[in-house]
């Protein structure tokens, strides 16, 4: 059983599967997936789109991050703003 420092909440912590984060200002969606092409999941894969509503989103980069890396950005780009979000419809 794992304990959460008490300073985090629910939605600042980066799910263990796949999870998505938006920022309507930037206008980008990041979408965080694990990485079952490298052993032991160690890796997350970030993926950016830009997405101007109602267009589907469009990819813009994508790039590979230690789990350990995913977790810091994930906490970070929470307490600058970004929400969490369901993935959008293409």
């Amino acid at each position: 059983m794992s304990i959460r420092p008490s300073s985090l909440t629910v939605s600042e912590e980066r799910p263990q599967g796949e999870s998505w984060l938006v920022n309507g200002q930037q206008q980008l969606v990041l979408h965080f997936k694990p990485d079952v092409s490298m052993t032991h999941g160690q890796w997350v894969e970030l993926r950016t789109y830009s997405w101007v509503r109602p267009q589907p989103p469009v990819p813009h980069s994508r790039r590979k991050l230690s789990h350990q890396s995913a977790s810091e950005t994930w906490k970070h780009l929470v307490k600058v703003g970004w929400r969490r979000c369901a993935p959008p419809v293409r």
